[in-house]
């Protein structure tokens, strides 16, 4: 291909964004990156309250893609948008579990969710977990967005503590602050949230998960935690759990000959 054509392509691919549509969607077609499906990510809402927002769909999104997890588990289904948002990064042979005791999420499932037999919803409470319903295999990705009770979601920790994988990503979702700057705004239902407000400007929407996370860091000297949070927007918020490890090095770190892998 000429450099001049090719420079034309890269400055068109940099400067429009409708090149870049065009240009994606023509490569779908063509077969190409068929493992990137992100157009149901266009139907998740951004500023919404509770719910995972479009832009923590698409990081979940990414940390699934990136590490590939066989066996994933999730407190709380809701209307399924995290669950769906799961299975699109899913390769072939992964699983998902989904905790569920309302009876509305079931007829959701049979009426409206997707026919994947990768996914599974079990009608029981978190509180119930046992190592039998994921037929006693290890848990590569755990997601906590039911209960934001902290004593609940303390006791679920503790007894699924023995199912994780050694390099295990725990996610819990709500441990942000609303920003009153990033939305001012204000819908009825702040005042009735389990939370309070830090300051004039911050309010913890849910304090429950933010004492949960609290509690892993004083309790479990062996995991540390990352927050994904902003005061720059409105975001729900969400905390990455994983076990400290050292990384493993070679006995030799020489250079050595280059060899085909």
């Amino acid at each position: 291909m000429p450099t001049s054509y090719k420079s034309f392509l890269r400055r068109c691919f940099f400067r429009s964004r409708r090149f870049r549509q065009t240009a994606g969607f023509l490569l779908r077609c063509l077969g190409y990156h068929r493992n990137l499906d992100l157009e149901h990510l266009a139907f998740y809402r951004e500023e919404v309250l509770g719910p995972v927002q479009r832009d923590e769909a698409l990081f979940l999104f990414s940390v699934l893609q990136l590490v590939k997890p066989r066996l994933v588990v999730e407190f709380g289904f809701l209307y399924g948008m995290s669950a769906f948002n799961f299975l699109r990064a899913l390769a072939k042979d992964a699983r998902l579990f989904s905790y569920e005791v309302d009876p509305a999420a079931f007829l959701r499932v049979r009426d409206e969710f997707t026919r994947d037999p990768r996914f599974q919803l079990l009608k029981k409470s978190q509180q119930d977990f046992h190592p039998s319903d994921i037929g006693f295999q290890s848990i590569d990705f755990l997601f906590f967005d039911g209960t934001h009770e902290c004593e609940i979601n303390r006791d679920t920790f503790r007894a699924v503590l023995p199912s994780l994988a050694p390099q295990a990503i725990v996610a819990v979702h709500d441990t942000g602050l609303w920003s009153l700057p990033a939305k001012p705004v204000l819908p009825a239902s702040w005042a009735t949230q389990d939370g309070g407000w830090l300051s004039a400007d911050l309010f913890a929407h849910q304090a429950g998960e933010r004492k949960f996370v609290n509690h892993i860091l004083e309790t479990y000297p062996e995991f540390s935690l990352i927050h994904f949070h902003s005061e720059r927007a409105f975001r729900n918020g969400l905390t990455l759990i994983q076990k400290k490890e050292s990384l493993a090095l070679p006995k030799e770190t020489r250079l050595v000959q280059a060899r085909e892998l």
